[in-house]
């Protein structure tokens, strides 16, 4: 990475570049998709760019602030992530559960902004020095505050994708920024225990018969439905994809979601395993930089912030692209700038300006994340 991309400028220009190419495959695939729907939802396209500018607009006044502003306004901006969570439940359901708010013309999901919040939030938790046991004991218990007060009303929306994700995002940044290996340990430990109480009492219904369909197998006309379809066409597209518009005509029946949770389906259908292959290189462009970003960086909070957000773009890529090929069960988990969701894109591109704030502000020659004594500096 070094040499490739040798100064702070390089990285950045790469990284604008990478999101304008990820916004436009989504909007290719979201065209795609969309060609046989109703009327109304060919607009969708329009609605996605305008969350673009928007986005971008949020990102470039998140650089320009700067991270370390952000950082120190972690514990508000987390507070106010969770109450716009908490407000979807005074609010009518849509399609029979409390996940948006309806803000005039736009319709907004807080749980998105909720992701980069708890970046932002156990940024500022890990990045302050804890030498000592009683400090570290100090730690954890603020990240398991962190993490209660995410997933007591993200579980009760329903949302179980988006509770898997801000889990896995919060072990990741513990696991990477702990000053000590029993923090994460103790984590994973108890989450075995807690696993079977979850899938008992944790989830409903319809959320334990996706997994045991993806265990199982079968029920491909039931709940199984769209897991089975989208493997189907994604396999379909082979090696170089069966040219535009080919996805109009793969299946019987629409896949409903492709838009959003099947958008790489859509793509691979279309640009084959070549397609995918690009896309997934993109995203890995965008992963590199974010940990660049994170040994280049000037203090401990921007490494924290870089890590959170790459974290956060591998997990999201991860399981929607694990779901799309039938390897995870149907979570709900948007693709980064490439799935239809005005939310995600916002939440996205701020933050990726959070990690462009931490690029220009590296110090000419890169620090460690650690100190030599091994403690958090």
């Amino acid at each position: 990475m070094n040499h490739v991309l040798p100064t702070p400028r390089a990285r950045i220009v790469s990284m604008v570049l990478a999101s304008v190419i990820l916004v436009a495959i989504g909007l290719i695939c979201l065209r795609a998709s969309l060609s046989w729907r109703p009327g109304y939802l060919q607009r969708l396209p329009m609605l996605q760019l305008l969350w673009v500018g928007i986005g971008a607009a949020a990102g470039a006044g998140t650089c320009a602030i700067g991270y370390r502003r952000v950082v120190r306004a972690g514990w508000a901006l987390y507070a106010i992530a969770v109450a716009l969570v908490l407000a979807t439940f005074l609010f009518h359901p849509m399609r029979g559960v409390s996940r948006w708010l309806t803000l005039g013309p736009l319709t907004v999901q807080p749980s998105e902004f909720l992701k980069i919040a708890l970046v932002i939030a156990l940024a500022k938790l890990l990045a302050r020095p804890a030498a000592t046991l009683r400090d570290q004991l100090r730690m954890m218990g603020g990240w398991v505050l962190i993490v209660i007060a995410f997933l007591v009303p993200i579980l009760r929306q329903p949302a179980l994708g988006t509770a898997i994700v801000l889990l896995s995002i919060a072990f990741a940044m513990l696991a990477l920024l702990a000053p000590h290996w029993w923090m994460p340990a103790s984590v994973a430990a108890f989450g075995a225990v807690a696993a079977p109480l979850v899938w008992r009492f944790g989830l409903h219904s319809y959320q334990r018969a996706r997994v045991l369909v993806f265990w199982d197998g079968g029920d491909e006309q039931g709940a199984g439905y769209q897991a089975a379809q989208s493997l189907h066409v994604f396999g379909s597209g082979g090696l170089l994809g069966q040219g535009s518009g080919s996805f109009e005509h793969a299946l019987p029946y629409p896949l409903s979601d492709a838009h959003s949770d099947f958008v790489v389906t859509v793509w691979a259908h279309e640009r084959g395993l070549v397609g995918v292959a690009l896309l997934l290189a993109i995203y890995l462009l965008l992963a590199m930089i974010a940990i660049r970003a994170a040994r280049g960086a000037s203090e401990r909070a921007g490494s924290a912030i870089a890590l959170g957000v790459g974290a956060s773009l591998v997990l999201h890529v991860m399981i929607n692209v694990g779901m799309a090929m039938g390897m995870l069960p149907v979570v709900g988990v948007p693709l980064p700038l490439v799935s239809y969701g005005g939310s995600n894109v916002l939440s996205t591109l701020v933050g990726l300006g959070l990690v462009t704030s931490v690029l220009l502000s590296a110090p000419l020659r890169p620090r460690a994340l650690l100190d030599d004594s091994g403690s958090a500096r």
